[in-house]
């Protein structure tokens, strides 16, 4: 598989989601990491704290497949059961040591760690 510049360990470091007017909302605090191995498999975990103070987060694994700048997330393992098989489309932009996943509206900001 080719790796497409995402192949690696990424650290997120702000999360972008629109507020209640529209206008985005940046999370400068989350923790977690992305991995995308050259074999296919992607681990992603994170908590973080929403603009209301509630603690939120995202656990999932699988296989993973590119294609151009989307990246598909096969999960084998979700907190949602409804989700473990779909193909999940997440763009991405690869910047070198940067990384940013968009899931609709939502932007994860990453920065590679290996």
């Amino acid at each position: 598989m080719a790796d497409n510049g995402i192949v690696g360990i990424w650290n997120m470091v702000a999360i972008e989601r629109p507020g209640a007017d529209g206008a985005p909302l940046r999370n400068e605090g989350p923790h977690g990491f992305l991995l995308y191995d050259a074999g296919g498999w992607f681990a992603e975990a994170f908590s973080f704290t929403a603009p209301d103070g509630s603690a939120g987060g995202v656990q999932y694994c699988g296989n993973y497949e590119v294609e151009g700048d989307t990246v598909f997330h096969i999960p084998a393992m979700h907190a949602d059961p409804a989700n473990v098989g779909k193909r999940l489309p997440r763009q991405f932009i690869a910047d070198g040591d940067r990384f940013t996943l968009i899931a609709g509206a939502v932007r994860i900001h990453c920065e590679r760690l290996r």
